[in-house]
């Protein structure tokens, strides 16, 4: 994991805006915003122990959540990442073209060389719907 200087120079390297560096930071302060699978039934839920993060990563192994923190982990380029961050509010357009408000919680915010990424993890059949 980065130190929070290490964190402030990365941020300041990639031009992050300023309401994403705040989000960042309180992903990295909080605990997850929300147990995996505590909205959604039929999961399999896991507990995947990061060498990387120095903590445990909760996972839907059902949706590729436990590929990718197993990827996330094992990848030279991810610098960090965290699980269920806070949630964050959203417009939404349902299928009869409304637009909905709502909250969205991202499966795992990662820190990589490239800059930061929302990663959200969906079963192909759920895509192509």
């Amino acid at each position: 994991m980065l130190t929070n200087y290490e964190l402030e120079k990365y941020l300041e390297k990639h031009n992050v805006p300023l309401h994403a560096c705040d989000y960042i930071r309180e992903t990295r302060k909080k605990e997850p915003a929300r147990l995996v699978g505590s909205r959604a039934g039929g999961h399999v839920t896991t507990s995947y122990a990061s060498m990387k993060m120095g903590r445990t990563i909760q996972t839907e192994s059902s949706t590729g959540e436990l590929a990718a923190a197993i990827t996330f982990e094992s990848g030279d380029d991810v610098l960090e990442f965290w699980d269920q961050c806070p949630a964050v509010k959203v417009k939404r357009k349902n299928k009869n073209g409304e637009i909905r408000e709502g909250t969205y919680t991202p499966d795992f915010l990662i820190l990589t060389n490239n800059g930061p990424e929302i990663i959200e993890c969906k079963p192909m059949k759920e895509i192509e719907q």
